[in-house]
């Protein structure tokens, strides 16, 4: 109708602008040729001309109106049928007609009545949030929610006949924030390092520094109103609704930060929290497997799992402190020992693509079971372990004892029985396993890592040690062995490959060592050990020498002490290459963290990262779908190519390399 009025107007601004013209023209006439006898009849010509003219447009105008309206009421009635008033106000519902290009030509009075009385206004300009709806409407109609003056309404569009209808629902929009505000949180809150704490601080400040944190615990979440309660010395309970755990979710859970700050070397805190349901023992036992997530993790972090949601990781921002001592690791390790020697056989696998540290960890593991004479094997796939790794394996054994030690992917399904027991080692995502099929629902699976745990992990685990605050697996697999009750023999050939794996993992102890490395080192050396072979399987060839130098030349530095490598478009680079290049460029002044992005294959790209512990890489490239370790982590992407993936890196950084950035090595 706007579009019906403007033309009009259009056209009557011309008809008068002819009459002015007549006019003055018939002046002129009057004036200059006054012998000129007629001009008055000319005069009354134009004017009658110019009435008759008006009458038409004044008819056709009303007629195209007329029409416009009639056909608008039928459309209209068609749709909610003769009782219109009594269907507005029973199902609180207003229409709305708007012309082709939305400008609104009628209003019901139920909309009037809540003041939506805009005739003659663009539609989109009274609610701005239509105007993306109507761009994105496929279909010939589609609803969505408006908000007007504290009242919210659901608008369905029907398309064909300009059709709006307004359904007030702010009741039941009222009642569902309520209710969502009123949802039940359960949640635990652990102190991580209660006992070492306890075991290592003087007893005069101990009960200081207990005293101290715990009030700033239960202070924290009664000043937002949260239930807490204590249910061991290490451990409360909280219980609160949706609308207080946002506030704190919001606050970022600053309790954290503040526990990890309020004594240096002194305590860390954990929590694990649920809600989206409304039985409690449910919640309680999501809360309970977030907040053991969140201790294989390392501690110090918060877990948040929603009911049927993926898990949220907040925190970590310190690195994780090692709590092992020889009594705990004598138990592990006592346990695993059991643990293989009640199985038929014993199968061994590491990650995809498996390095020095995944097969040391391995064979490590082989010498446990063949001390309680269980046969064991690993699993062997050329083409999915590092080159490097092949390269050493083929050189210090026989083709005779590689037989022996190793099944590929068909021999491992001959090898596996209802009753063997898979190990994993370097490795808990079920997604990275070398060989995940060949374990079901019903497998008997062990866990050996050094890697923050990912939310990704297997229910039926027997035997779990996933521990961040260890430099490799080489390193818990040696101490297993060293500290076990039983005398376990290790191979010299076991042991210089172990080494390699601490050697490879610790960048020749310059990065994540702690006095456990180097005890773990010793462990090594006192079964033969060779350095110098170790060093030579880690040795580069000139290839991988030039292509590495290659790389690092591009590089980009989109933050202070942050830099990206990206090897080129049409090289297709080995994994472990990229882990060399991160690893290399921390060797570099001022560089805390490097992010070296390669093609592995012709449809995969590759991020390797790595970091001096200032930052958290397993953080960033977790929103990128990979995982890791604090200061070592890698991610890949199919079907993407490398600037893509270079765009997608440098959005994660922008967005959360501040979380990530660890406060405790500044």
């Amino acid at each position: 109708m706007n579009r019906l009025i403007k033309n009009n107007l259009i056209a009557a601004a011309i008809v008068s602008i002819v009459e002015l013209l007549s006019i003055i023209a018939t002046v002129l006439c009057y004036v200059f040729l006054r012998d000129f006898q007629y001009y008055v009849f000319v005069a009354f010509g134009f004017a009658l001309l110019m009435i008759i003219f008006q009458f038409v447009f004044f008819l056709k105008f009303s007629k195209q109106l007329s029409n416009l309206r009639k056909r608008t009421d039928l459309k209209v009635a068609d749709i909610i049928g003769n009782d219109v008033q009594e269907a507005y106000y029973f199902g609180k519902i207003g229409l709305m007609i708007t012309d082709d290009d939305y400008y609104i030509i009628w209003t019901s009075e139920f909309l009037e009545n809540h003041n939506i009385d805009f005739v003659d206004k663009k539609i989109t300009e009274v609610f701005p949030s239509l105007r993306q709806f109507l761009l994105s409407l496929k279909d010939n109609d589609g609803s969505t929610k408006v908000s007007f003056q504290n009242h919210t309404f659901e608008v369905k569009v029907i398309k064909d006949t300009n059709l709006f209808m307004f359904k007030d629902v702010t009741e039941y929009e009222s009642l569902f924030e309520y209710s969502n505000e009123q949802a039940p949180v359960v949640g635990l809150v652990n102190l991580d390092n209660y006992a070492d704490i306890l075991s290592s601080v003087e007893d005069n400040k101990i009960s200081d520094m207990t005293m101290t944190v715990k009030k700033m615990i239960t202070s924290y979440f009664t000043d937002h109103h949260i239930m807490i309660r204590s249910v061991k010395d290490d451990t409360y309970l909280i219980v609160t609704s949706k609308k207080n755990f946002d506030e704190i979710y919001n606050d970022k859970f600053s309790v954290i930060d503040k526990v990890r700050n309020a004594y240096d070397d002194g305590f860390t805190l954990s929590i694990g929290i649920s809600y989206g349901f409304p039985d409690y023992s449910e919640l309680m036992e999501l809360a309970s497997n977030a907040i053991d997530v969140a201790l294989s993790r390392g501690g110090d972090q918060v877990i948040i799992a929603p009911f049927s949601e993926s898990m949220e990781f907040i925190g970590g921002k310190s690195e994780a402190r090692v709590s092992r001592n020889k009594v705990k690791i004598r138990t592990i390790s006592q346990s695993l020992l059991t643990l293989i020697s009640h199985s038929s056989n014993v199968l061994i696998m590491g990650h995809i693509n498996a390095d020095f540290d995944a097969m040391g960890a391995a064979l490590g593991i082989r010498a446990m079971a063949n001390h309680v004479n269980i046969d064991s094997r690993i699993i062997f796939e050329d083409q999915f372990i590092e080159k490097k790794v092949r390269r050493a394996l083929k050189s210090i054994f026989t083709p005779k004892e590689m037989a022996s030690m190793f099944v590929n992917f068909k021999g491992a399904h001959d090898f596996y029985n209802p009753r063997t027991l898979v190990i994993i080692v370097d490795c808990s995502n079920p997604a990275l396993f070398l060989y995940d099929k060949i374990l079901d629902d019903n497998s008997r699976v062990a866990v050996i890592d050094h890697h923050r745990r990912s939310e990704n992990f297997s229910s039926n685990i027997l035997f779990n040690c996933v521990d961040p605050s260890a430099s490799s697996t080489c390193e818990l697999v040696a101490e297993f062995i060293s500290y076990n009750h039983a005398k376990i023999d290790l191979e010299e050939k076991y042991a210089t490959l172990m080494l390699c794996g601490i050697l490879l993992d610790t960048n020749y102890y310059r990065l994540k060592t702690s006095v456990s490395t180097y005890d773990a080192s010793s462990i090594l050396k006192s079964f033969g050990a060779d350095n110098e072979k170790a060093d030579d399987f880690l040795k580069e060839d000139y290839e991988e020498y030039a292509l590495k130098n290659k790389i690092m030349a591009n590089t980009i530095t989109p933050y202070y002490g942050v830099i990206v490598c990206i090897s080129d478009e049409n090289d297709i680079v080995d994994s472990t290459m990229l882990a060399i290049v991160a690893r290399e460029a921390l060797m570099i002044r001022g560089v805390n963290a490097c992010f070296v992005i390669g093609k592995t294959a012709v449809n995969e790209v590759k991020i390797s990262s790595r970091s001096d512990g200032t930052i958290n890489c397993q953080l960033l490239l977790e929103k990128l779908g990979g995982g890791g370790h604090f200061t070592a982590a890698a991610t890949n992407v199919l079907d993407k190519s490398l600037s893509e993936v270079k765009d997608s890196l440098l959005h994660v950084l922008h967005m959360y390399l501040d979380q990530a950035r660890n406060e405790g090595g500044k």
